[in-house]
């Protein structure tokens, strides 16, 4: 027969003995397990001691940091507010002009620019 017409089979309070009966054996084993590997990490000496946390020195970190976050803030408001034109929303696709004006200021006007000729094939 295959294997889940027999497990249709079993009634519910069977499977439900089975069940705890499976879940035992694997809490029994996982115990069992992880006392041979926390022997086995005491014998090697893998172990760190964890120094205790200076609640001082992580409130006077935690102070300098948040400091140096609104010394961050402060500058960069000031920025913005210096360049303002730059920082502006840019407007809708709509509102954007059609030409675009550049000039470019050229040191002298009447040089001429020195190129040379190469031959193309």
């Amino acid at each position: 027969m295959p294997r889940d017409t027999l497990r249709k089979m079993i009634p519910p309070k069977v499977k439900s003995r089975l069940h705890l009966e499976n879940r035992k054996a694997m809490i029994t084993e996982l115990k069992w397990k992880c006392a041979e590997r926390l022997a086995k990490l005491t014998e090697a000496d893998l172990f760190q001691i964890a120094k205790p946390i200076n609640t001082i020195s992580a409130i006077k970190d935690t102070i300098e940091i948040l400091a140096m976050k609104d010394k961050l803030n402060r500058c960069e408001e000031q920025l913005k507010n210096e360049f303002k034109e730059i920082f502006e929303p840019i407007p809708h696709v709509s509102m954007l002009p059609r030409t675009t004006e550049a000039r470019i200021q050229l040191k002298d006007a009447y040089k001429k620019i020195a190129k040379r000729q190469y031959t193309c094939p």
